[in-house]
């Protein structure tokens, strides 16, 4: 199994059956990216600002925000207590990608000047006995780097990660399941694959150029998997958007590129509806037009198990996780400093 489930007690439900999602419009700068993987990220007052701005902007919108999605590589690793802080006193949750990380005692070979790490953080707010706030992070290695990405880092003497692959997350919270794809992780069929019947949704955060072969796998997961699928890329190349297993004439919920000014689209999965429609046998399903008919062998039994808001059949023991997810000390964020000085 290359995933593992991590279930968030007391985290509220739908409304309406319904799950409001944030999609950001940014543009994620290429000089900050490989700046960060070098080891010199540029954390000046002015991208704290328009940090804090767009934050702010999902608390201004008319519709409730239960998530809000950033792209990959799009936060300094010092800001995640400021992500963390938001997540906790909001009670929205946040998905995005932290710039890489330069452990610079990790040389493989004597010329290289460190090894990066890719993050991608899922902050996820509850509240313990139905009072105090808190926030629960999860924060995975990006387990295949794409080729692009490999080529820029080892030309600036950057190594890679040689520590074992992590599993991929399957989450249940405010009762939906869902999981979070990392850019070119989404490129493995076969890990793809592990989550059908299993998710309402999947999230995936990129900053990917070919944005061509992006939208051919994103609209084959959300049909093959048969769930909702959000993808969140630099504005600069674009096609963010919220996919439906639907019918090629409806089936972007949302879709945006481009811009100067950063922004949120807002978009609703319609969970319930999705459900009840894949608990329909296939010849209930050829009778609606709002989805496509479930693929073969999709389990009705998985299908029931969300409905009725249960943890996956094959969970660990949740009793030993209760608490955020607790970070190797070589990965834990450094102390914060305060932009500008």
């Amino acid at each position: 199994m290359s995933y593992e489930v991590f279930q968030i007690p007391n985290s509220g439900s739908l409304i309406d059956g319904k799950l409001s999602i944030a999609v950001s419009n940014v543009h994620v700068q290429e000089s900050n990216i490989f700046s960060s993987a070098t080891g010199s990220p540029n954390v000046s007052g002015s991208r704290h600002s328009r940090l804090i701005t767009l934050l702010n902007q999902a608390l201004e919108v008319d519709e409730r925000v239960d998530l809000l999605i950033l792209p990959e590589v799009s936060v300094p690793h010092s800001y995640l207590p400021l992500m963390q802080r938001f997540c906790r006193m909001r009670q929205i949750g946040l998905i995005f990608g932290l710039e890489h990380r330069l452990i610079s005692h990790e040389r493989p070979a004597p010329s290289d000047i460190g090894t990066a790490y890719n993050h991608v953080v899922t902050l996820l707010p509850n509240r313990q006995f139905g009072l105090f706030r808190t926030c629960h992070t999860h924060r995975r290695l990006k387990r295949h780097y794409a080729p692009g990405e490999t080529r820029e880092l080892l030309d600036r003497r950057v190594a890679l990660p040689s520590v074992p692959r992590e599993l991929y997350p399957l989450f249940h919270w405010r009762g939906v399941y869902f999981t979070v794809f990392n850019c070119y992780e989404l490129a493995n069929v076969e890990d793809r694959s592990k989550f059908r019947s299993k998710i309402d949704f999947m999230v995936t955060v990129e900053w990917n150029p070919d944005t061509n072969y992006f939208s051919n796998l994103a609209e084959s997961t959300a049909r093959d998997l048969h769930c909702y699928f959000v993808q969140v890329n630099t504005s600069q190349y674009g096609d963010s958007r919220i996919v439906s297993p639907s019918k090629s004439d409806r089936m972007n919920l949302l879709r945006t590129k481009g811009g100067k000014n950063e922004t949120l689209l807002v978009g609703e999965l319609n969970i319930e509806a999705l459900r009840q429609f894949q608990s329909l046998a296939p010849s209930g399903q050829s009778g609606h037009d709002h989805f496509k008919m479930t693929p073969p062998d999709f389990s009705l039994d998985e299908i029931d198990n969300r409905v009725a808001n249960r943890r996956p059949f094959d969970s660990p023991n949740l009793d030993s996780w209760q608490s955020p997810y607790v970070l190797p000390p070589h990965l834990c964020p450094p102390p914060h400093v305060p932009p500008g000085r």
